[in-house]
This record gives C-alpha cells, sequence and structure tokens, in this order.
C-alpha cells in the first residue's frame, strides 16, 4: 500500500512542483536529468501472479502486446490538483497519437483507495497497473525516484529511458513533441531559436491549429493579409484561447 509518508511527500512535492514549474522549465527540456537506462518492459510491469493491465471497463492487456511501443509511465492521483489540470491535456495528445499505434500509457496510482482510482481512471483511455498490485505501483514508484505528481517518464521501443520530464513537454509542446525523444526536444528548441532570430507575423501569430487574428468585433483575419504591412498594433486578450485586437495606421 502507499504509506502515509509517501502520500504526504507527493502533496508536498507536488505543490512545491507546480511552484518551480517556470523556473525550471527550460531547464527541464534541455535534457532528461534521469540516466538514459533500458528496462525489460515484461518484468517491470508485471508481477510473479500477473501478466497483465488493466482498461477502465475492466478489460485486460497482456503487457507481452507492449513490446516494441513507445510507453509512457504516468504517475498520478486524484487528490492532486495539478495533476487534474495536466491529465486532460494528456488525454488529448493520447487520442491524437493512438492511431499511430506506437504509444501507450500507464496509470501507476497514489490514489488513497481503490474507489478513488477508479473514479479518476474512468477518465483514461490507457492501462494501468491494477490498484491491487501496490507492491509493483510502490516499487515503480521508488525505481524512477517520483519525488512528485504528476510525473511522466517516456521510455522507448526498447524499453530505454527517453525522458523523465514528460510533464514539461507535454504541456510545452503537445503532440509536436512526439516521439518525445531528446533529439525531438533538441529540434523544437532550435526552431523556437530560429524564430526569434527571424521574427514575423507569421512565426509570431500562426500555430498548427490558427492562421489568423480574431478582431473586437469577432471577424477572423488571415495572419498572411498583415504581412508586409506597417505600424500594426496586436495585443492578446486572453492567453489559451488566443483573441487578437489589431490596429493600422
Amino acid at each position: 500500500m502507499v504509506t502515509e509518508a509517501a502520500r504526504a511527500r507527493h502533496r508536498s512535492d507536488s505543490s512545491r512542483d507546480a511552484r518551480r514549474a517556470t523556473r525550471n522549465r527550460k531547464e527541464l527540456l534541455g535534457a532528461t536529468s534521469m540516466a538514459a537506462a533500458s528496462h525489460d518492459v515484461q518484468s517491470l510491469l508485471t508481477s510473479p501472479d500477473r501478466d497483465f493491465l488493466v482498461r477502465n471497463n475492466g478489460d485486460q492487456v497482456k503487457v507481452a502486446s507492449l513490446k516494441g511501443k513507445k510507453i509512457g509511465l504516468y504517475f498520478s492521483a486524484s487528490w492532486c490538483g495539478p495533476c487534474q489540470r495536466f491529465t486532460p491535456t494528456l488525454v488529448e495528445v493520447y487520442n491524437e497519437l493512438s492511431p499511430k499505434g506506437d504509444l501507450e500509457i500507464i496509470f501507476i496510482s497514489a490514489d488513497e483507495d481503490e474507489e478513488a482510482f477508479s473514479g479518476y481512471f474512468s477518465k483514461m483511455p490507457w492501462l494501468a497497473i491494477p490498484y491491487s498490485d501496490s507492491e509493483k505501483r510502490d516499487s515503480l514508484d521508488e525505481l524512477f525516484e517520483v519525488r512528485g505528481i504528476p510525473h511522466l517518464v517516456i521510455l522507448d521501443g526498447t524499453g530505454t529511458v527517453s525522458t523523465d520530464s514528460g510533464v514539461e513537454i507535454v504541456r510545452e509542446y503537445g503532440v509536436g513533441g512526439h516521439p518525445f525523444t531528446p533529439e525531438r526536444i533538441k529540434e523544437l528548441k532550435e526552431q523556437e531559436e530560429a524564430a526569434k532570430r527571424n521574427q514575423s507575423l507569421t512565426s509570431l501569430l500562426v500555430r498548427e491549429s490558427r492562421d489568423f487574428i480574431v478582431t473586437s468585433d469577432g471577424k477572423k483575419v488571415p495572419v498572411t493579409e498583415l504581412e508586409g504591412k506597417t505600424g500594426i498594433e496586436i495585443s492578446s486578450l486572453e492567453r489559451k484561447e488566443p483573441r487578437f485586437q489589431y490596429q493600422t495606421w
């Protein structure tokens, strides 16, 4: 079972991690803080009397079926506020990448009882270590030196740790961070630096899901129509779902 000390540590460290998130983001994205250890996925995720994982509908999935896939080990709990905020983001990323068939996420719960686990797990489309296997959940927690949650460790198809900064990568890049390798993160950071050096309205305002800005009266204006114009003033009114005002003179 998860001990009171372990739960207290998770709560304390999760709160502290949330406060440090912005300060540490660049450092965390720069390189994985965990050595590139390699693991045998079969022995990593099974127990002497269990060779399967579970879905939230009760279905069992053999661990052997994950061979060759990238695996995200998601350490989380229903009582953790940062986890509750991050899980929907991870669900979106997972649902978009799932059709590729090369990624699976496994929930490793730090919940205090099975009812809390089941309620939280019902919101997740991926697999989980059964709540009843507390020994395995605790051993994974110790093996990957989990000091706060949410925590996401990405293993490549050979069981080698690609990064233990999966939460920060998903928050920063979403699906764009796939396949979550150090090489991909380096590429994304180089693209960011190049965009800063060669700033234009397009590089500043266009995203994969949006190539327009919105005027104060709700009209969508393609960013390409603004390129080359002078005296443009643009102000963001809302960061999560960008809406912009612009003026020209």
